[in-house]
């Protein structure tokens, strides 16, 4: 029977490579929409043929990637993207982040999944799931480290990755303005920043 070869650890080998071509080619590099489409639509109809392993198939999208995939070009993009609005706005953000928390939860050693895809990547009015820690109208002597910045600096820090966090559940955006040691621990019925898993693998590191 055809397309049988393309099911359980072979699918997921698939799909993890597709998924590694969208973000390193479309969101890093930023190429257009349709690149790499005249190949993958050949390749689907060779694998649905079993004409190709799926083995075969997950090596020629690596390779593709790889010739797609340009540092200059993905520093440059992100080096613009940066100087312009920051990070809130990339597409690949929320993908990033969610892939960062991920990684973040096994090096702990945590068993339950801390960020479910669907609720992250949702749009619901008066909802955020990705914060700025130091908010984008912060209240005057809250942030003293910050306001040594100069305006430009500021705008810049705002947006950096390094400001962002992915949220584990959805929160009203009052929350956003608050001090940063009230934003680390659960209060208010809001989950804080604060790890306990990683805080004590860290601590077992040092």
């Amino acid at each position: 029977m055809q397309a049988q070869a393309a099911s359980g650890p072979g699918l997921m080998r698939l799909l993890e490579a597709a998924e590694r071509f969208v973000f390193v080619v479309s969101r890093l590099c930023q190429r257009r929409a349709d690149t790499g489409d005249s190949e993958f639509c050949r390749l689907a109809g060779r694998l649905f043929r079993n004409e190709i392993s799926v083995s075969a198939a997950v090596e020629t999208i690596n390779e593709t990637t790889n010739d797609h995939f340009s540092a200059e070009l993905a520093t440059a993009q992100m080096r613009a993207l940066f100087q312009r609005d920051g990070f809130y706005s990339w597409s690949g953000l929320r993908y990033f982040l969610f892939e960062f928390e991920q990684h973040l939860r096994d090096e702990a050693g945590m068993h339950g999944s801390k960020l479910d895809w669907d609720a992250f990547n949702s749009a619901k009015r008066d909802h955020v799931t990705i914060e700025h820690i130091f908010p984008i109208t912060p209240v005057s002597g809250q942030w003293p480290t910050f306001e040594q910045k100069g305006d430009t600096e500021r705008v810049y820090l705002t947006n950096s990755l390094g400001n962002l966090l992915a949220l584990s559940q959805s929160r009203n955006a009052r929350f956003s303005n608050r001090l940063f040691k009230l934003k680390k621990q659960a209060s208010e019925g809001v989950q804080g920043y604060f790890n306990r898993f990683l805080q004590r693998d860290r601590r077992r590191a040092v």
